[in-house]
Parts: structure tokens; C-alpha cells; sequence
């Protein structure tokens, strides 16, 4: 109990932190950066000297060696679900009990380069430099964190120096080469990695050499529109640091270039520069009003300045005017009116992008919860926890949407027999633990509510708001018990009487 008490300071933050995180990352349709594969980092002894104790602690004792095995896990799993401070402070935690070790440090450094923090990214990289690594892999990671800062000289000096024979290198430096101009040199390198084994490389090459091949379609091409295309390119394989210039230069040669104004915005939306991005796509949408992939991106430019009527308003206009794919347009104006606190149309667009996709059953988790939490709707919950059921038949979770439904409504009864239901088919489903802790607490069993709320605790080890609410419910009922057995044990004074309904003046 103790240990619970401990972790409520931080419960609420976590589960606020986790609703943000569910709606803007609701999976499939927004997705973490692809990053190019990772090479098998070597551990390497520093080569310089040191304290007898800074050498007594490269050899670790079983607790450190458990401590670092413990956060190394935890910091995975946390990255996995979106809380990457949170992982950030796990893989910290491993690098203080392994000292010297590189793999917490490099899966810091990948975290800030998918959050494109490209000036944090640089600085864990070179401590990694510093420690004695000379791996390729940290030193092409250093150099794709300053390709992101937009510093192409030192990312091409770091590729520069590594073998001419890897793949990510010279995959690396034919994107360099595009960027400065030099077409033949980078449509010889993006060639060479072709016949690499890696589909990573080879995808993201074919999207240049595709660029090539269609400006060679045009006689007396113009250097607007290959640089365009590159781009383009550069947008398609996430380099929007090195889109943006090449873009910029194309809109003072041809300031009407429809397509160069809507692929700068895209570049500013994705480097995390809404303002730019807005002005951008605006200048677009100008010159042509009805190119629905200008007006959606436009939106979310608008949803990144948190101007939440403009955004719906642009994005519901890109459906009209055709924007595929739909349900990425449905999703976000699920986010928007749920920003906005109009639960009701939330719901109804979440319902919307399940009937365009419900191959995943967590997709119904959001719009079930908007209708129990916020419409105290339980009767439309059923019906679409129901509708999972029957999309998704044995399974856990479902089972649970419909338990967790039904509980809501007062069927008791209906709703344990789900629950246990879910835990049957899953012990190990904290969400199921959870909502048959919420219905015992509903129903005045709150010992056996906190026996549910803290295996729920202990199944979800903090990596989710689920576990953060276990702890913080499991709390609350025994802060309630310690008072009402305080009241129990105080003992009021001989002669003195306490009467009712009366209060100080």
C-alpha cells in the first residue's frame, strides 16, 4: 500500500499525459518516424584512465546488473506507448547503474531523433562519441541529428568518413548530393543501394530515382521543377530540414508554384514550425482553392496553433472536395471536436473512422470511453463495445469494452460476467482488473475493489494512465478508510456536547 501511496503525486499527471498522447497518436493513422536500421552497437572499455572506482564499477554487481536489465525493459515498453520522458528517465536510470554502457544512451538518442529534437540528439550522440565508441551506427546517427538541424556540412564530413561500402552511408550521402544540386553523383549512389539486401534503403531510394526518372519525362526541363521533385522526395523519407531550404529557393525563382508552396508547408508542418507551415499552405490554397491535400494539411497547421474552429473548418472542407484517405481526415476531426469539448461529434467521427477501419479492436477504446465518461451514454457504448465484440470474437479486449459497458448501465451482473470473461482469456489484461475494480467501488466493496485496483497497478507497471488511475482510485478508498477509522478511535471530552448542523460564527 505504501508503494501506491508513493506514486500518486504522479497518477494524475500520467493519466492526463495519456489521454493527450491517445489523441494525437491514435494508431494506425499517425506513427512514429521509420528510421533506418540500426547496426548492432559493440560495447567498448574507455581507453582512458581511470579511478580504481570507475573501474571497480564496470564489472556489476547483480543488483546494478538487475537495475539496468529492470529500466532497459521499462524504457522500451514506455517508447512503445508514447510516454518518451518517462522512457528517457528509465534508460537514464540504466545508464547510472551500468556506467560506460552505450545502449541506454543510443536509445535516448533514437527517442530525440523521432521527436526530431535534433540539438538534444547531437548532444547524446557525442557523449556517446566522447565515451570511446567509434560505431558506425552512433556516428550515422550523429550525422542524421545534424542533417535535421539543417547543418549539411557537419552530417556530410561525418559521412565522409565512414566506410564507402555502407549502405546507410552512402544512402545518406546521395541525399546530400540531391539536396546540393549534384544529380548525377546522387542518382549513381542511390542506384548503388539498390542492390542492397536492406528494404529500408531501397525504398526510400526508389523515391529519388522515381524523381529523376520523372523529370527526365520532360524535354528542357526547368531547375524549379527538379528541385521540386526532390522535394518532394526529401518530404516523402522525412528530411524536411532539407526540404525546406531547397523549396524556399524554388518559390523565389517561381513564386506561383502551387506545389512548391503546399510541399514548404508540409516540410514547416512536420519540422514543427505551424506558423510557417500556415503561411505556406494559405499561399497554396490561393492559388488553387480546391487541391484537397492543401486544405488538410492546412487543418492540422491550424490544430498545431491550436486554432481548432479554422482547422475543422479546413479539413471538413478537404472531405468535400475528395481528400483521401478519409479516415485520416475522420480521425482528426475526432481529435478536434474532442478538443473542442463537443463529445458528441467526437464520438460520432471515431464512429465514422471505425466504419472505414476496425481491424484493431483498441480502436473502439476512445469513442466507448467519450460516450461512459462524457455523453453518460452507457446505451451507446454497449451498442459499439457490442459491435467490437462481434468485429472481434474471443477476444480479451473486447469482452472487456463490453463488461466496462455494461457496468456503466448498473447491469452488474452482465458487466462481471464480461469482465471476468476478458481475464479469463487474458490474466494479464490490466484494463479488465480495472473496470471490475471501478464496478466493486460502485457498489460499495471497496476491499474487494482495491484487490482489483492494485493488480491492475502491478500488471500495467506504470506504462500506461491505466495503471496511474488503479493507483490513484486504490488511494483515494484508503485515505477514506484511514479516516473513517480516525473517527472511530477519537474520543470526545466528558461534559462537552457536539451538536448537529451548527457552525462557527
Amino acid at each position: 500500500m505504501k508503494n501506491l501511496y508513493k506514486i500518486l503525486p504522479i497518477a494524475i499527471v500520467l493519466i492526463l499525459f495519456g489521454v493527450l498522447l491517445y489523441i494525437f497518436k491514435l494508431p494506425p493513422f499517425t506513427q512514429m518516424e521509420p528510421t533506418p536500421p540500426q547496426i548492432e552497437l559493440t560495447q567498448k572499455k574507455l581507453e582512458t584512465p581511470q579511478s580504481p572506482k570507475a573501474q571497480l564499477s564496470e564489472i556489476p554487481t547483480k543488483s546494478s546488473q538487475e537495475i539496468y536489465t529492470e529500466s532497459m525493459k521499462q524504457g522500451a515498453a514506455l517508447t512503445i506507448k508514447g510516454y518518451y520522458s518517462l522512457a528517457i528517465n528509465e534508460y537514464r536510470k540504466a545508464s547510472s547503474a551500468m556506467p560506460g554502457s552505450i545502449e541506454p544512451l543510443n536509445e535516448i538518442g533514437k527517442i530525440y531523433l523521432n521527436q526530431r529534437n535534433s540539438e538534444k540528439a547531437i548532444k547524446v550522440f557525442e557523449e556517446i562519441v566522447s565515451m570511446g565508441s567509434r560505431d558506425d551506427a552512433t556516428q550515422i546517427n550523429l550525422a542524421r541529428a545534424y542533417l535535421q538541424s539543417g547543418d549539411i556540412q557537419k552530417a556530410k564530413e561525418i559521412f565522409g568518413g565512414l566506410s564507402q561500402q555502407n549502405p546507410i552511408s552512402s544512402y545518406y550521402r546521395a541525399i546530400i548530393a540531391a539536396s546540393e544540386g549534384n544529380y548525377e553523383e546522387s542518382k549513381k549512389l542511390f542506384s548503388e543501394t539498390l542492390g542492397d539486401t536492406n528494404e529500408w534503403i531501397k525504398a526510400r531510394s526508389q523515391m529519388f530515382l522515381a524523381a529523376y526518372l520523372e523529370f527526365s519525362k520532360f524535354e528542357g526541363g526547368q531547375p524549379t521543377h527538379i528541385k521540386t521533385l526532390i522535394g518532394k522526395a526529401l518530404n516523402q523519407t522525412g528530411e524536411y530540414s532539407l526540404a525546406i531550404p531547397l523549396l524556399t529557393e524554388v518559390i523565389k525563382e517561381k513564386s506561383n508554384y502551387r506545389d512548391a508552396w503546399a510541399l514548404l508547408g508540409y516540410a514547416y508542418l512536420n519540422n514543427s514550425k505551424p506558423a510557417e507551415a500556415v503561411e505556406a499552405l494559405e499561399q497554396a490554397r490561393k492559388l488553387d482553392p480546391s487541391k484537397s491535400e492543401t486544405l488538410f494539411f492546412l487543418g492540422l497547421a491550424y490544430f498545431a496553433e491550436n486554432k481548432i474552429d479554422n482547422a475543422i473548418n479546413y479539413i471538413e472542407s478537404s472531405l468535400q472536395k475528395g481528400f483521401e484517405p478519409r479516415v485520416q481526415a475522420y480521425q482528426k476531426l475526432a481529435e478536434l471536436y474532442f478538443a473542442k469539448q463537443d463529445y458528441a461529434k467526437s464520438a460520432k467521427a471515431y464512429e465514422t473512422v471505425l466504419g472505414i477501419n476496425s481491424t484493431n479492436v483498441d480502436y473502439f477504446i476512445r469513442p466507448i470511453w467519450i460516450y461512459i465518461e462524457k455523453l453518460h451514454n452507457p446505451s451507446a457504448a454497449l451498442d459499439l463495445a457490442q459491435t467490437s465484440l462481434v468485429n472481434h470474437p474471443g477476444s480479451a479486449m473486447a469482452y472487456n469494452l463490453v463488461g466496462w459497458a455494461y457496468a456503466a448501465a448498473g447491469n452488474y451482473d452482465l458487466g462481471k460476467k464480461n469482465l471476468e470473461t476478458a481475464i479469463k482469456i487474458d490474466p494479464n489484461l490490466a484494463a479488465a482488473h480495472l473496470n471490475l475494480g471501478q464496478m466493486y467501488e460502485k457498489m460499495n466493496y471497496a476491499k474487494t475493489a482495491k484487490e482489483y485496483y492494485k493488480k491492475a497497478f502491478e500488471l500495467d507497471k506504470n506504462t500506461s494512465s491505466i495503471g496511474a488511475l488503479a493507483a490513484e482510485r486504490y488511494n483515494k478508498i484508503s485515505q477514506v478508510e484511514m479516516q473513517e477509522a480516525q473517527k472511530k478511535t477519537q474520543k470526545i471530552p466528558a461534559g462537552k456536547v457536539y451538536q448537529v448542523n451548527t457552525f462557527a460564527q
